[in-house]
């Protein structure tokens, strides 16, 4: 009798192996060929799991993500600083050298094909992606407006404080003298500023 392989917990696996590579050589030097031979499989075994190597890279992601998301929902769950909170929330942009590094590089790799695909998966993902980080900004502004008299409707900035911090993250990507760290935080204080009328 053939045995039984839990196909999720295989795309998982193999998830795991190929994040540990992309880690180790970058995703420009992935080699699926190799991969495979490592990963034991055949390429028919392989691409029962996946479609090609932008599949793959898919699923490492958005692994990935899920992990740095329910992080980012315990700090969350932590933390009553507004100010605190709006750094927890973007600290995919502000944690280049701890907790993310590898994640932010795996990101910086991979930007062209989540803005540039066509993949319907790929696309409900970043809805996904933007609906959460919109959900615990109300939340943020909420709890804020509980404790203060906010003197501007919360809800005009929340996609407003998204493209402001993808801006920056592209700014810092295509100037080297570009601090995004410095200049996102310099902005969420603002932010906070007018939202308080200070």
């Amino acid at each position: 009798m053939p045995l039984l392989v839990d196909k999720n917990k295989k795309i998982k696996l193999l998830c795991s192996l190929a994040y540990t590579e992309f880690k180790k050589d970058g995703i420009e030097n992935f080699s699926l060929n190799q991969f495979i031979i490592k990963s034991k499989l055949s390429k028919g075994q392989f691409y029962h799991y996946f479609k090609n190597k932008e599949d793959l890279i898919f699923y490492v992601m958005e692994e990935e993500f899920k992990k740095y998301m329910s992080i980012v929902d315990e700090k969350l769950k932590k933390c009553d600083v507004f100010l605190e909170k709006l750094y927890i929330l973007f600290s995919i942009y502000l944690d280049f050298n701890n907790d993310f590094k590898d994640f932010n590089v795996l990101i910086l790799s991979t930007l062209n094909m989540c803005i540039n695909s066509k993949e319907k998966k790929v696309k409900e993902f970043n809805e996904y992606l933007y609906s959460w980080i919109y959900k615990h900004l109300e939340k943020i502004f909420k709890d804020e407006a509980k404790i203060y008299e906010l003197k501007i409707n919360s809800k005009d900035f929340f996609r407003s404080i998204c493209a402001s911090a993808d801006g920056m993250y592209l700014q810092s990507l295509m100037l080297s003298s570009y601090d995004l760290e410095d200049e996102l935080k310099k902005y969420l204080i603002i932010i906070e500023k007018i939202i308080k009328g200070k």
